[in-house]
């Protein structure tokens, strides 16, 4: 065990079974207690609490975290013990067995994300990069999914986990990555990002997971569309000025009939067209399956 002391990055690329990184009463190593670490990447399941519970990383500057156990408010325990934190990857997989034979009532997994943000305050003072991700929907999403009555529980839990609520307290973070469902919740009536974003935000980038893909193309023009242009063009009461330097959007296109249809009128045109007026970089990335339909304007890039 001494040599591990010295270690200061661990990559963990599957541990749903746990065999890799067991809990602190196990035979095994406990990879969450190495002092010199700076570079964490790993995988938690479900079973994780007495590890979590037990964790020392008091050099940790970077922690990529992808996590089986569905429920994003469950991280305060492990950022308490990492003072130094600079650089967070979250990637949320969704575990839909457990989701569709849950016996849990629908009220499950309400407002987890807020949960998530203000587990954060661990870290206010250091974290420099927040990256969210959640899957989207897998080539074997299981068919009974698609049957509202015994998938509607599982589909749905994605909304009652809400939005991510102010990261404001952030006072350092100049990167953030996260899907829009995530930002602005499935109905982002009335949102204004500069109650949730903070003011250090340099580098902000929107993505489509889960099934949001087809949002940003029917109803969010009419709602995500315009809290951007507020939050670029919007002028605060104490003359802060902001600080964004580039707003990206990571867009998927396999769900659109017509491949890329962006002419002047598109919103997305539009925000390009408020984001210069802002001093800001917009660009527009998608996915290749369309590429040849991208167009060379608006900053679009294909792949």
């Amino acid at each position: 065990m001494g040599h591990l002391l010295m270690l200061k990055k661990v990559v963990i690329r599957n541990n749903v079974n746990w065999d890799i990184c067991p809990t602190s009463g196990s035979s095994g190593p406990n990879l969450v207690c190495l002092p010199r670490l700076e570079h964490l990447s790993t995988v938690f399941s479900h079973v994780r609490g007495e590890l979590v519970a037990n964790a020392n990383l008091p050099a940790l500057r970077t922690l990529e975290l992808t996590d089986h156990v569905s429920d994003p408010s469950t991280t305060k325990e492990l950022l308490a013990k990492t003072p130094k934190l600079e650089r967070f990857s979250y990637f949320l997989v969704e575990d839909t067995d457990s989701l569709l034979w849950s016996d849990v009532d629908d009220t499950a997994h309400e407002d987890e994300w807020s949960a998530f943000a203000t587990n954060l305050g661990g870290v206010a003072a250091t974290l420099r990069v927040l990256k969210i991700y959640v899957d989207s929907k897998p080539p074997d999403y299981p068919e009974r999914f698609e049957d509202p009555e015994t998938g509607a529980w599982a589909k749905n839990a994605s909304n009652r986990r809400g939005a991510i609520g102010s990261l404001t307290h952030l006072h350092n973070l100049t990167k953030l990555e996260i899907p829009m469902h995530v930002l602005f919740g499935y109905r982002p009536h009335g949102t204004r990002l500069r109650h949730i974003l903070p003011p250090s935000l340099r580098k902000l980038y929107l993505r489509d997971d889960f099934a949001y893909s087809g949002d940003i193309y029917d109803a969010p023009p009419k709602l995500v569309i315009p809290a951007l242009q507020s939050y670029l063009l919007e002028s605060e009461p104490d003359g802060k000025v902001l600080s964004l330097q580039e707003l990206h959007f990571k867009l998927r296109t396999s769900d659109m009939e017509d491949g890329l249809q962006i002419d002047e009128q598109h919103p997305l045109r539009r925000l390009e067209s408020v984001a210069r007026q802002a001093g800001v970089r917009c660009t527009v990335r998608f996915r290749v399956e369309h590429a040849a339909s991208c167009p060379p304007s608006m900053s679009v890039l294909c792949g």
